[in-house]
């Protein structure tokens, strides 16, 4: 794993092309880390307005790019040190 960042042991800190094992997917790469995206054509939740999306592409054969919260991410990737 490469890119993640402890600030302070309850921070983590993720980087575009960091790769991270994700839960799911297993290895994946960061493409994009999105705030304040000003249009859209469907969203979940209308208020949060300081929402944070990655995007990641699952490493393998067939490439695949998908995206989640922040806080989604964060929760699905292994973070210790």
């Amino acid at each position: 794993m490469s890119g993640v960042r402890r600030l302070r042991e309850d921070e983590v800190m993720i980087e575009r092309g960091g790769v991270y094992t994700h839960d799911k997917y297993g290895k994946v790469t960061i493409t994009g880390i999105w705030k304040g995206v000003s249009s859209i054509n469907r969203t979940r939740d209308l208020t949060e307005d300081d929402t944070v999306v990655v995007n990641y592409v699952v490493e393998g054969p067939t490439p695949v790019d998908l995206a989640d919260t922040l806080d989604e991410f964060l929760e699905a990737i292994d973070v210790t040190p």
